[in-house]
């Protein structure tokens, strides 16, 4: 079905996967700072854990944040590696469409290696919900040894998460707007024009005007 599809059409397809991408990327980190923030000020608490945080009402909301964006984050880790590999095929397609050889290359490497970061983040996903499941139970039930543990293992975690996550919105960033720049009509990637040559005319050859006599 895509080798059948008109170039300016994949290339309208790839815009829109390349910034879904970007934006299940993205979201969930913005949400966070947001929610975060707004929620540890507030002392948001959810029943059930008062027994854990005490009068903490900052630690207490930043455990109520966590629960709020559980399903933003989830949605992020299993949607954008989708986009990405979605983008990547689209994109590939395009080879078809008069895009500079060396330029349809580089915004091929560049997606591949900022998909492979984004299915990084994913995969660490697993860990990071068995972290935060264990840590919630301990804190439900006021464990504080085994949600001091289980706090630390998420930590660690976390920190790398961060890193891979801010890797993979970076990188992704960089590869769908240099690869959307390549289609841009008029740039290295534009088709060339179709003109029907002109034959040459030899300004020594009389042979036409000496036919008309």
């Amino acid at each position: 079905m895509l080798a059948t599809m008109h170039p300016r059409l994949l290339a309208a397809v790839f815009t829109l996967c390349g910034f879904a991408w970007l934006l299940l990327l993205w979201s969930p980190a913005i949400l966070a700072m947001t929610a975060f923030s707004s929620l540890a000020s507030m002392g948001a608490t959810i029943p059930g854990t008062e027994a854990y945080f005490g009068g903490n009402g900052s630690a207490a909301g930043l455990f109520t944040a966590g629960y709020a964006l559980q399903g933003a984050f989830h949605l992020s880790a299993w949607a954008s590696p989708a986009a990405g590999v979605v983008s990547l095929i689209v994109y590939g397609r395009l080879r078809f469409a008069a895009i500079s050889p060396r330029m349809h290359l580089l915004a091929m490497v560049l997606l591949a290696l900022s998909l492979l970061s984004t299915l990084a983040v994913s995969a660490l996903s697993f860990s990071l919900d068995i972290a935060i499941s264990q840590w919630r139970n301990a804190v439900f039930i006021a464990d504080l040894p085994a949600a001091s543990a289980a706090k630390a293992t998420l930590t660690a975690l976390h920190e790398t998460a961060q890193t891979l996550h801010a890797t993979a919105g970076i990188s992704a960033l960089t590869a769908v707007v240099f690869a959307v720049s390549a289609l841009v009509p008029g740039g290295r990637s534009a088709a060339p024009s179709r003109t029907t040559a002109r034959p040459s005319v030899d300004p020594t050859d009389t042979s036409e005007v000496d036919s008309g006599h």
